[in-house]
C-alpha cells in the first residue's frame, strides 16, 4: 500500500466515525483507547497516553513529545494535526479546544478513570463546555473487518499454526524436559522467529492439574506425562491470533479416556460452526455446543 492508499484508506474510516456522530447530533468526540487511535490513524503507541480529537470537523492528535517522530511517520492521513505535550496531555488538550465554540465535547468513557474525567470536566467548563460520556461507536466499526484486516489476522494464525507444528516437531521427549516458563518462553521464541510481533498475550501453558485454570501462569512446573494445555497467539501489523491446543503424553488407558471427551468437545465445536449464519448470536452459538455436549 503506497502513502496515498494508505492516507486514504484511514481517512475512509474517519469519515464513518464522523457519521455515526451525526446521527447522535455531537460531531465531537476525544478518543483516548491506543487501539482506537490506531484503527483511525495508522499511529499505534501502547500506553502512550495519545488523544485523538475530532472537533467540528477538524482533526488533531496529541502525543507526549517522545512519540512525536513515530506518530509523524506512522500517519499519512494530511487531515490529521499532530501536537505533541510534554506532562499535561489535558491541558494541552484545553489549550487546542479553547479555540472552539462547541459546547458539547464527547469522550470514550470506558478509557479514562473516573478522577481524569473529573478533572477533564472541570477544565472545559471553565470554557463553557460540557463532557459527555459516551461509548462503543468505534468498536462498532472495528466489529467488521475489512479484506486487508482478514489478511493480516490469518497471517497471525499462520505464524501461531506453524510454530506450533515446529514446537510438536521438536518430539514428546523434549517437551517433557522444559518446565511450564519454558515451554511458553520457547513458544514465544518461535512466533518471533516467524515473523509475528510478539505475543498477543501472556502465553498460558500449564500441566497436569493446572491445566483446569484457564488463565493460569507459568511456574517452574516441570512438565512429564499427563495433560499440558497451551494458550498462546501473535500480533501481526496489530492484529492478534489466539490458538488453545491440548496436548497428552502417556498412559494409554487415561489418553483414550480423554480423546473421547476432545471428541465429544470437537463435535459440538463443529456443530456450532456449521449453524453460523448472519444475526445469530455467540450466545445461541454456544447454547447449541453445549446442550449436545450434555446429551453425551
Amino acid at each position: 500500500m503506497d502513502t496515498d492508499d494508505t492516507g486514504k484508506y484511514f481517512e475512509a474510516r474517519l469519515n464513518k466515525l464522523v457519521t455515526l456522530l451525526k446521527k447522535q447530533k455531537n460531531s465531537n468526540l476525544i478518543i483516548l483507547k491506543d487501539e482506537n487511535i490506531c484503527y483511525l490513524t495508522g499511529f499505534y503507541g501502547l500506553d502512550s497516553g495519545s488523544i485523538l480529537l475530532i472537533i467540528d470537523a477538524t482533526l488533531y492528535l496529541l502525543v507526549n513529545f517522545i512519540y512525536l517522530e513515530q506518530a509523524k511517520k506512522s500517519i499519512k492521513n494530511k487531515l490529521i494535526n499532530i501536537a505533541c505535550y510534554k506532562k499535561d496531555k489535558f491541558k494541552k488538550l484545553s489549550y487546542v479546544l479553547e479555540g472552539y465554540d462547541s459546547k458539547k465535547i464527547g469522550i470514550e468513557g470506558k478509557s479514562i478513570s473516573f478522577t481524569g474525567f473529573t478533572r477533564l470536566e472541570k477544565i472545559l467548563s471553565l470554557q463553557g463546555k460540557k463532557l459527555v460520556s459516551t461509548n462503543g461507536l468505534i468498536e462498532k466499526l472495528r466489529a467488521v473487518k475489512d479484506e486487508r484486516e482478514i489478511s493480516k489476522i490469518k497471517k497471525a494464525c499462520n505464524i501461531t499454526d506453524k510454530a506450533f507444528r515446529i514446537f510438536l516437531s521438536q518430539g514428546a521427549n523434549n517437551i517433557t524436559k522444559l518446565s511450564e516458563m519454558e515451554l511458553a518462553f520457547h513458544l514465544e521464541e518461535l512466533l518471533v522467529k516467524n515473523n509475528s510481533g510478539g505475543r498477543s498475550f501472556d502465553i498460558i501453558a500449564a500441566y497436569g492439574k493446572n491445566s483446569s485454570m484457564p488463565h493460569h501462569s507459568p511456574q517452574n512446573t516441570h512438565v512429564k506425562d499427563g495433560i499440558i494445555l497451551i494458550d498462546f497467539g501473535c500480533r501481526f501489523e496489530h492484529y492478534c491470533s489466539d490458538m488453545t491446543r491440548t496436548i497428552f503424553k502417556g498412559n494409554n488407558k487415561i489418553c483414550n479416556e480423554f480423546k473421547k471427551i476432545y471428541d465429544i468437545v470437537l463435535e459440538a465445536q463443529l456443530m456450532a460452526i456449521e449453524k453460523c449464519r448472519e444475526g445469530i448470536t455467540a450466545a445461541e452459538l454456544d447454547r447449541i455446543a453445549r446442550k449436545f455436549i450434555s446429551t453425551k
